[in-house]
């Protein structure tokens, strides 16, 4: 109503008056009901809606990115899901391709989505509501679809192209900082291939790498370490890059315990006498020592880095050779 009488106003504002281009007509968005602009209402009544349905699909709201995101299909993914394995197969190393040309452009979002597009070939969410875009997301609508044949050597090759795309979409998320999400993927590779060395450095390289990173995160990061060095006996040249992470995380924690100590100083008694400045000079001198290692230049780093691009290279060659070269 109150629109309309604005609407009303200006109107006779123009017959009064022949100049019209000072006179601004109003959106209807900009339009105010109880002092309240009809936009921000919208917005209020989205939330809401939003809200009330948020317990209706959680656990769709479990679900990992890349799933979610299969909801809204691509046309070209819903034309391969209809192709014979190997047409499938084809267009899902394309829309793979794309991504690895988007990382190298350093387009990562597009990437993600190249990558996305090409999992949800094999492995989708499917809604049998036909109304959900109304009535919303609900948990007892959808069910999740994933390529099962009753060929052996199609499962594998599935099996190997989901386990490559899931790491791959762990590296663009570190590039982007979403360690989470970087964890998320390795899960999804590792559930699928237990021994994945790639997958375990690049999930304890996203443990190890945000400046949150404390005592959990680096268990964890080590029993993947471990293990993965328990599988692959070359994988020192990965711990090498990992050195500067968990040298920076060895550094921090000394800084919070030697604070910690400080603060609660006199509080509690040991029962031991220490002489206290020994005792501060040995800390000032571990912080030091471990201060100059991490700003030395690191040698090692860029040897292992070598080493590594020879073994693939090495590796790539042997697969040419034998005709098993598939996939990057």
């Amino acid at each position: 109503i109150e629109y309309w009488e604005e609407q009303l106003r200006l109107a006779k504002m123009m017959e009064q008056d022949d100049d019209y281009d000072n006179i601004k007509e109003l959106s209807p968005l900009e339009t105010k009901f109880n002092g309240t602009p009809l936009s921000v209402l919208i917005k209020q009544a989205a939330d809401l809606k939003s809200a009330e349905s948020a317990s209706l699909r959680k656990n769709f709201d479990r679900l990992p990115i890349f799933l979610q995101n299969s909801i809204f299909p691509n046309p070209e993914v819903i034309e391969a899901r209809k192709k014979p394995f190997e047409f499938r197969l084809l267009d899902a190393v394309k829309f793979k391709n794309l991504g690895n040309l988007n990382v190298r452009e350093k387009k990562h979002y597009e990437s993600i989505s190249h990558y996305e597009m090409s999992i949800s070939v094999f492995r989708w969410i499917e809604n049998e509501n036909p109304n959900w875009k109304l009535e919303g997301i609900k948990d007892e609508f959808f069910r999740e679809e994933c390529f099962l044949s009753s060929n052996e050597f199609h499962n594998m090759k599935c099996k190997e192209l989901l386990v490559c795309l899931y790491t791959n979409l762990a590296i663009v998320y570190l590039k982007i900082g979403q360690y989470c999400q970087a964890i998320v993927c390795c899960n999804e590779a590792l559930a699928l291939h237990p021994d994945c060395v790639k997958a375990m450095y690049l999930r304890s390289k996203a443990r190890l790498t945000p400046k949150s990173a404390g005592n959990v995160e680096e268990t964890l990061a080590i029993k993947d370490l471990n293990t993965a060095r328990n599988i692959d006996p070359y994988f020192f040249l990965f711990l090498i890059l990992l050195r500067k992470d968990l040298r920076r995380l060895h550094i921090s924690r000394a800084q919070v315990k030697n604070k910690t100590r400080k603060m609660f100083k006199g509080i509690f008694q040991s029962g031991k006498c220490v002489d206290g400045n020994r005792k501060k000079a040995n800390k000032s001198n571990t912080l030091a020592i471990m201060k100059n290692e991490a700003s030395k230049p690191n040698m090692l780093l860029i040897i292992a880095r070598n080493l590594i691009l020879i073994a693939s290279l090495v590796r790539m060659m042997l697969l040419l050779i034998n005709q098993e070269y598939r996939y990057l």
